[in-house]
């Protein structure tokens, strides 16, 4: 009998060293299974008791309840809950560099997320998102890990959907471990959507830190568009627009759009004590075959009303 060469035996030796981490794969609903008491709803209330913004949170060991500090900016008070359960909670850490927050609240009936790392992450793996996109309570998608981003640990960037209300969410890896938390997406990108690393959580400390940095090393923004009315958006942070934003230095994504104009997108880069002002003119949007075949059909009605059944007929084949 013939020995097996060398390069098969190290081929056959990688394969079996490969199936552990198969075999621990679950699947989408076990994940969900596994992930869905660990995460809430987080409600943001003004001093009214009116609620200003939605967005989730997730459970952690330590009792403790993870979200985005953009969820919870400005509020007087805060619920945590889902359903018609919901109890107050307090403010007990944020960084607003790395936009966490991390609440207190007396939770019942939830099981804490098991922590994972970002460092055994590699682009294509699967993960998944759970969350309370647009108020839906404990939506899941999934996705792949479509780059890691930064340094160590990394910005995730993914394919898992994410929507308005999913700030503050979990995003899980296969074995249903929280891996970072859903934080932002680009509107109108394909797929453009992002999560802080698991790490950041432990690196926040009782209290508030707010950046310490001089004058110098901030910039201004300033975007001039028409429409006068047009929506500007910077897609890459979370404060809403106004002119002469403070921001700190580096590149930043616009949004301009304005309905029946095509939108439009530019980066821009502040450098030290900038005020940038930037002109941003949107075009009319392109109508359609439709629109354009239902304009001509009309003009002809108007000319041939006796042909009219006939022309609208055509237009709606």
């Amino acid at each position: 009998m013939k020995a097996p060469s060398t390069a098969k035996l190290a081929i056959t030796l990688l394969c079996l060293a490969r199936l552990p981490a198969e075999l621990h794969a679950i699947t989408a609903a076990q994940v969900f299974d596994k992930a869905k008491d660990s995460v809430v709803v987080v409600k943001t209330l003004d001093r009214t008791g009116k609620e200003k913004f939605q967005g989730s949170g997730v459970l952690l060991p330590s009792g403790k309840i993870a979200t985005n500090r953009h969820v919870v900016e400005g509020g007087a008070a805060y619920q945590v809950g889902w359903g018609k359960y919901f109890v107050p909670a307090t403010l007990y850490a944020e960084d607003n560099e790395k936009d966490i927050s991390l609440l207190d609240a007396k939770v019942i009936g939830k099981k804490p997320a098991e922590l994972g790392k970002t460092a055994t992450l590699e682009i294509g793996d699967r993960v998944y998102a759970v969350g309370a996109p647009q108020g839906l309570e404990l939506s899941l998608s999934d996705g792949l890990v479509a780059q890691l981003r930064g340094g160590s640990p990394p910005l995730i960037q993914t394919t898992a959907a994410i929507s308005p209300g999913s700030s503050g969410g979990g995003l899980f890896d296969s074995e249903g471990r929280l891996i970072g938390l859903t934080t932002l997406y680009i509107e109108g990108g394909q797929n453009l959507n992002f999560a802080i690393p698991v790490e950041w959580i432990s690196e926040v400390k009782p209290g508030r830190k707010t950046p310490v940095r001089s004058a110098v090393e901030k910039g201004f923004l300033y975007v001039e568009a028409y429409p006068a009315d047009a929506r500007i958006r910077i897609m890459n942070i979370v404060p809403r627009f106004f002119q002469g934003i403070e921001l700190m230095l580096g590149s930043y994504h616009v949004e301009v759009s304005s309905p029946g104009y095509e939108t439009k997108n530019i980066w821009t880069k502040l450098k030290p004590g900038e005020h940038k002002r930037i002109k941003i003119k949107l075009e009319q949007a392109k109508k359609t075959v439709p629109e354009v075949q239902l304009e001509a059909a009309l003009k002809v009605v108007s000319l041939y009303p006796d042909d009219a059944d006939a022309w609208l007929f055509l237009t709606q084949v």
